[in-house]
């Protein structure tokens, strides 16, 4: 008697593409998109361009004491807006 042998299903030998960035500016929209709120949007994509401009490097440089200057530099703000 012969057995039938069941093939798995083939496998996509290619993952889909993912969105990625090649400057600041693409890697701050690509992370802002994926907020609903346009308000949202903004604030974070405005937040994050004022720290880029505090450190003066790329968003992928900044080490621990950068972002702790940052955050020491807009410790005046209110909690809410922070």
């Amino acid at each position: 008697m012969l057995h039938s042998t069941t093939l798995p299903a083939p496998v996509d030998p290619a993952p889909p593409a993912v969105a990625q960035a090649t400057s600041d500016e693409g890697v701050i929209a690509l992370w802002v998109r994926n907020y609903r709120s346009a308000n949202t949007r903004g604030a974070y994509a405005t937040d994050v361009q004022a720290f880029s401009r505090f450190v003066v490097k790329p968003l992928r440089s900044p080490a621990l004491g950068d972002i702790q200057a940052f955050t020491a530099s807009i410790a005046h703000i209110a909690p809410a807006s922070v």
